[in-house]
C-alpha cells in the first residue's frame, strides 16, 4: 500500500504486542533483540514494554 499511494512523507508500520512469556514462545528463532528489531513487544518483568514501544514510535 505504502508503494501504491507513492507519497514520500507516509511511512506505514505495524507493531505486535504480545502477553506471551519468553519461557513459552515456541518455534521462534530470535532473541529478545531479535525480536524488537521486527517490533515485536512482550510484557517483560519490568513491565516496560509499552515504553519501549511508544520510544520506538517517536
Amino acid at each position: 500500500m505504502q508503494i501504491k499511494i507513492a507519497d514520500p512523507k507516509l511511512t506505514l508500520d505495524a507493531v505486535i504486542v504480545s502477553a506471551t512469556k519468553s519461557t513459552n514462545l515456541r518455534n521462534v528463532s530470535y532473541d529478545q533483540n531479535g525480536l524488537k528489531t521486527r517490533n515485536v513487544f512482550r510484557d517483560d518483568a519490568e513491565s516496560v514494554y509499552l515504553k519501549k514501544l511508544f520510544e520506538r514510535i517517536v
